[in-house]
C-alpha cells in the first residue's frame, strides 16, 4: 500500500467523481480506477458505492479514509520534520479545558506566535479527558488539561505540569460569612458547566455524601456568567482560586470558607508524541499561556 494511492483515494472521495479526481491529480481516469482497485484488493473491502452518483463511501470506505487521512498526516509531519531548513506552518490544533478557556480567551493574545508567521492557531474547548483522547488520535497537537490533584495523563503521552491551584465556592460580596455548610449553600443553588464538569462532580460527591444532590439552578459554560451570576446572589458557583483574583475583584465576589468541599487540581500541558517542525511553536505557546495564566 503506497502513500499516494491513499491521496488518490482522498481525492476521490473528497470529490465524488473519478474525472474529477484525475484532473485534480494529473492522472488519466483509468488509472485513478486501478489506484481504487489495488487499494480495494489490498484492503479487501469495497470503498466506493460505484451505483451511487456522485460516488459515495460505502461504510469500510468511510473508515478506510479516516485512517487515510491519518496516516497522510504523519507522513506529511515527517517530511516537514526531515526537511532540512523547513519553517513551522499550517494549522496549530491546541485544546483548553472548558473549566479555564474563559480565563485564557480574556487574554487571547497570548495565543499570538509573532516568531511563526505561517502557523495558524485553531483552539478547541472541550473537557480534559476528551481532549486527552484527541491528542492520542492525532486529531490536536497540544492541549492546556486540569486533572484532579493526584492524578496524570496516560503514559507514553509527553505532559508538563504547569500549575496547581484549589477549587473553592464563592459568591456574592455580601453572601454568608464565616464558616457555612455546604448543605446551606445548596439551598440557593449553583450556576455550574454542564455535566461532564470535573468541578461538578466533585460538588456532588460531597453533597452526596450529606444524602443530598445538587441543586443546578443554570448551566452556563462560562465563567463569567457564572460569576455574573453570584454577584447577583442567584446562585453560587466555582472557581480555580490560583489563577482567577483579577476575576474575584472584577465581579466582587468573595470565597465562602466550608470544610466539606475539598478540591485541588493540576494544570498540564500535553502533546503529541510526533509533532515535527510545530513543536517549537507548541511549546512557545505553552510556555506564554503558563506564564500569562498563573499571573491571572
Amino acid at each position: 500500500m503506497k502513500s499516494y494511492d491513499l491521496k488518490v483515494f482522498e481525492k476521490v472521495a473528497e470529490l465524488g467523481s473519478i474525472q474529477s479526481a484525475a484532473d485534480r491529480v494529473g492522472l488519466t481516469p483509468s488509472a485513478v480506477t486501478r489506484v481504487i482497485q489495488r487499494l480495494e484488493n489490498d484492503l479487501g473491502a469495497e470503498l466506493f458505492d460505484r451505483t451511487a452518483k456522485p460516488l459515495k463511501l460505502t461504510s469500510s470506505g468511510r473508515l478506510a479514509l479516516v485512517h487515510a487521512r491519518r496516516v497522510l498526516a504523519s507522513v506529511s509531519e515527517m517530511a516537514q520534520a526531515l526537511a532540512p531548513h523547513s519553517s513551522p506552518s499550517g494549522p496549530l490544533r491546541v485544546g483548553v479545558a472548558h473549566a479555564i478557556a474563559p480565563l485564557l480567551l480574556m487574554n487571547s493574545d497570548m495565543f499570538a506566535l509573532p516568531d511563526f508567521p505561517e502557523v495558524q492557531v485553531i483552539i478547541r474547548a472541550g473537557w480534559s479527558q476528551d481532549l486527552i483522547a484527541q491528542i492520542r488520535n492525532d486529531a490536536l497537537a497540544g492541549a492546556f488539561v486540569l486533572l484532579e490533584t493526584g492524578h496524570h495523563p496516560p503514559p507514553n503521552t509527553p505532559a508538563e505540569r504547569l500549575s496547581e491551584s484549589d477549587v473553592a465556592i464563592v459568591g456574592a460580596a455580601t453572601a454568608k460569612t464565616g464558616d457555612v455548610t455546604i448543605a446551606e449553600l445548596n439551598q440557593l443553588g449553583w450556576a455550574l458547566n454542564p455535566d461532564g464538569c470535573g468541578y461538578r462532580r466533585a460538588l456532588a460527591t460531597s453533597l452526596n455524601r450529606l444524602g443530598l444532590e445538587p441543586n443546578i439552578k443554570m448551566e452556563v459554560n462560562s465563567i463569567e456568567l457564572q460569576l455574573a451570576i453570584a454577584q447577583r446572589g442567584m446562585a453560587y458557583t466555582l472557581l480555580p482560586m490560583a489563577w482567577s483574583t483579577s476575576l474575584l475583584h472584577e465581579y466582587r465576589v468573595s470565597r465562602l470558607n466550608t470544610s466539606e468541599f475539598d478540591l485541588n487540581v493540576t494544570l498540564f500541558f500535553v502533546h503529541r508524541l510526533q509533532i515535527g517542525n510545530l513543536l517549537p511553536p507548541l511549546n512557545t505557546l505553552a510556555h506564554s499561556v503558563g506564564r500569562r495564566l498563573i499571573s491571572t
